[in-house]
């Protein structure tokens, strides 16, 4: 379960949003036949989609909560806590603010364990600790848990190889009409080494921060039906279970306006080709 944004002002909209998975593997998302929502345990709706948005009237923290049921009549619950806050309060902690993260140790044997610790700071000034409402960790980009200390013990009974990865991301076309297609391509590569493609496990698909789906494929196909810049992100999970993300923005644009360009561009082609021409006839 996820929530967008995880701090938000007073009587701002908050966007929640769950996901079934098998569990062990992140690739495939199960079907859902319905989500129960819940507010600090008490019944919000139940919804036939998977994502919902809310909001509160008084500042504080908020536990909600989504139980998934799939087709098959299983189910599971997942929680996120958000922290709605007076709007001055908010502007205070986000501004210029910088978290420092470190992993004690760096490198460990397999089902051993390693501590995860998280700080917040005023950027510039390290000396002065700021307080924290709660944290959200994720592995590989799958959130784990979130708790209101800054500290966790995580391991791993898989050996894993620490890539240090780098991802590409492509639209084809950059520019399209509304309603059309643009097709999207992510791979990942050894830093510093582009000539070796690195064996994907799966792709996860956002558009303007929401999730859109998780594929085994590195290229999907994407349209809008209004124009503006889009925001397309690709998160690449290896077979390794690392990852790293890339980012693309497309722009769709009216049929109007990108007729007006495509003349526009043929006559500066047209216009070049004269010139061209003249060039050849009488010089």
């Amino acid at each position: 379960m996820s929530a967008t944004p995880m701090e938000a002002d007073v009587n701002s909209t908050v966007t929640l949003e769950c996901h079934a998975y098998q569990t062990g593997n992140w690739s495939d998302v199960i079907a859902i036949a319905n989500v129960s929502w819940t507010r600090n345990g008490m019944i919000m709706r139940v919804t036939e989609e998977n994502i919902i948005n809310v909001t509160s009237d008084t500042a504080g923290e908020v536990n909600f909560t989504c139980t998934v049921t799939t087709d098959s009549g299983n189910s599971a619950t997942g929680n996120v806590i958000v922290e709605f806050l007076e709007e001055m309060i908010l502007d205070e902690y986000l501004e210029d603010l910088t978290v420092a993260m470190s992993a004690t140790p760096m490198e460990a044997d397999v089902n051993s364990t390693v501590t995860l610790e998280c700080h917040a700071y005023q950027t510039g000034n390290w000396s002065d600790v700021i307080a924290i409402a709660n944290v959200s960790w994720t592995r590989n980009g799958m959130i784990i848990r979130v708790t209101e200390e800054n500290t966790i013990n995580v391991t791993s009974d898989t050996a894993e190889y620490l890539e240090d990865l780098t991802v590409a991301m492509s639209a084809t076309p950059m520019e399209a009409d509304v309603n059309s297609t643009v097709t999207l391509e992510c791979h990942a590569y050894q830093t510093g080494n582009l000539s070796d493609v690195i064996a994907i496990a799966n792709v996860s698909w956002s558009r303007n921060g929401m999730f859109m789906r998780v594929t085994e494929e590195n290229t999907i196909n994407v349209t809008s039906d209004s124009p503006g810049e889009v925001n397309f992100t690709c998160t690449v999970t290896t077979d390794s279970g690392n990852s790293a993300t890339a980012s693309v923005i497309v722009e769709f644009l009216e049929e109007i306006i990108a007729q007006v360009r495509m003349r526009c561009m043929l006559e500066i082609i047209y216009a070049h080709f004269k010139h061209c021409l003249y060039e050849l006839v009488y010089c």
